[in-house]
């Protein structure tokens, strides 16, 4: 089963904040993360596709998402 969230930026702070999570084992609506945290702050810093292999032994993996997933995958929508 597919599985998705969308985050936007908010401008003046430059945090991410979850606006749908969808079929997640948590709903991750409303979180905030700060600029350049975890898959989504990476794909939002470099504006580039960002593939992670295992993500729970990623380094970049914020602790604030359970690492139920092994491969995830983040595209910035610009």
């Amino acid at each position: 089963a597919g599985e998705c969230e969308v985050a936007l930026v908010d401008q003046p702070s430059g945090k991410l904040r979850i606006v749908v999570s969808y079929n997640r084992e948590k709903d991750y609506t409303g979180l905030e993360m700060e600029d350049g945290e975890g898959i989504m702050g990476r794909a939002t810093q470099t504006r580039r596709t960002v593939i992670i292999e295992d993500y729970a032994t990623w380094e970049g993996r914020s602790p604030k998402f359970d690492p139920v997933h092994r491969t995830v995958i983040c595209v910035p929508l610009l």
